[in-house]
């Protein structure tokens, strides 16, 4: 398994596996990296909504054109849970916390 170093990047540490836990948002070119060097290896990557669609955006994109064969597991909580609340890539339009304000004319 790869991960992020995002909240959601604790799961590997729950299980009995080996485990690189990497950058924000780099856990799928390490994970393709894996993979490219021992392609009957079961790779699985896993992160958050942040991690993977943030940071990580261009790597998702580029691990689905490539179709580099592992499993990307991303866990869609919509909002940055290490840093207060902050807004996420997946966060509801309004969606207000500590660091967002609701957009002018919104209810």
């Amino acid at each position: 398994m790869v991960s992020g170093i995002g909240q959601a990047g604790k799961l590997p540490h729950y299980l009995k596996c080996n485990l690189l836990n990497g950058l924000h948002g780099r856990a799928l070119p390490v994970a393709a990296a894996a993979k490219l060097v021992n392609p009957e290896l079961t790779v699985i990557a896993e992160g958050g909504d942040g991690d993977g669609y943030g940071e990580g955006g261009n790597h998702f994109i580029n691990a689905m054109l490539r179709n580099v064969h592992v499993t990307y597991i991303v866990h869609n909580n919509q909002v940055y849970g290490l840093t207060k609340g902050q807004a996420s890539p997946t966060s509801d339009r309004g969606f207000v916390t500590k660091t967002t304000r609701p957009a002018p004319g919104s209810p």
